[in-house]
């Protein structure tokens, strides 16, 4: 990530000057002629000038949590500006800070368990208590209710979001970066999905995941967040194009494994029937990609011949 450049805020006094080769009216007082501002300022002044601007601007877009997306603006860009002079908890703060300051996508609300289960039938000829009063316990909505009051919540919450994320995203995403560097890859992950939750289509969340998928052996996971960036436009450099390879390599490793494990474990039961994993055929159907499973007679178990 390339470090943002620091932005030098000019002097107060700057522009405010007269030249210094002009000389004062001769008519002034000279007891009450002020010096010329001097228009040089040292780095040192000039990076404490910036300092206290952040952190005066910190603070003051850090007062409320109301959503505020200037504000949360504002405390990405002194976010990155603290990243770019090394000061990564600084900057952490003032990313986490943007992300109190703006709306979070509703996350997908779970199908309540139904409370109530229709009863069984009865001893008593099959009837169901609602048969005596005409009515169908499985017609009935489940708990009961306003049905149609129902209904309409079910559409208002289905109702496309038309908020734009990508400021959140990018800041999620920062927020990760700096956790990635300074070595804590399962707190990045963390923000890096909370990143890919609100911009599906934001690559760099997904080529940082990589690396902190690839730094934790989760070698699956990385390979399709490095196949992820590609697909999305981003050209993987050289080393991350190792790294995808490795990943890809030792995916395929633990793939034959697991399946290897599997198998015995299927021919362990089998074989007390006389059978073996290799009486079952899986094909794949070339138009729907699905599988389909056809039992071979003659395969021999597992462990020898069947028993006579």
């Amino acid at each position: 990530m390339a470090h943002p450049r620091v932005e030098e805020l000019p002097s107060d006094d700057e522009g405010d000057a007269a030249p210094a080769a002009t000389a004062p009216p001769t008519h002034a007082d000279p007891a009450s002629a002020e010096p010329a501002a001097s228009t040089e300022t040292t780095e040192k002044e000039k990076e404490e000038t910036t300092e206290a601007r952040i952190a005066r601007e910190i603070a003051e877009d850090t007062a409320e949590e109301t959503v505020d997306e200037a504000a949360a603006g504002r405390l990405k860009n002194n976010g990155n500006v603290l990243f770019g002079q090394g000061k990564l908890e600084a900057a952490f703060e003032a990313y986490d800070f943007a992300t109190r300051r703006l709306k979070w996508r509703p996350l997908p609300k779970r199908k309540p368990m139904p409370e109530d289960v229709p009863p069984l039938p009865d001893s008593d000829g099959g009837k169901k208590p609602s048969d005596e009063a005409g009515e169908d316990v499985a017609a009935a909505p489940i708990g009961g209710g306003d049905d149609d009051g129902k209904k309409a919540s079910d559409e208002a919450a289905e109702e496309p979001d038309t908020t734009d994320y990508t400021l959140l995203a990018q800041v999620l995403c920062n927020a990760g970066f700096i956790r990635m560097k300074q070595g804590r890859p399962e707190d990045a992950i963390k923000l890096f999905n909370d990143a890919i939750r609100h911009d599906g289509d934001y690559a760099k969340a997904y080529f940082r995941r990589g690396h902190c998928h690839f730094d934790t052996d989760q070698w699956s996971l990385a390979h399709g967040d490095f196949e992820k960036c590609v697909a999305l436009g981003l050209p993987l450099d050289a080393d991350s194009a190792r790294k995808a390879a490795e990943a890809k390599r030792k995916a395929d490793e633990e793939m034959q494994k697991m399946w290897g494990q599997l198998k015995d474990l299927g021919n362990m039961f089998l074989g007390k029937f006389g059978l073996s994993t290799d009486n079952f055929k899986f094909e794949k159907d070339a138009k729907t990609g699905g599988y389909s499973m056809n039992f071979v007679q003659n395969a021999a178990p597992a462990g020898g011949a069947p028993p006579t």
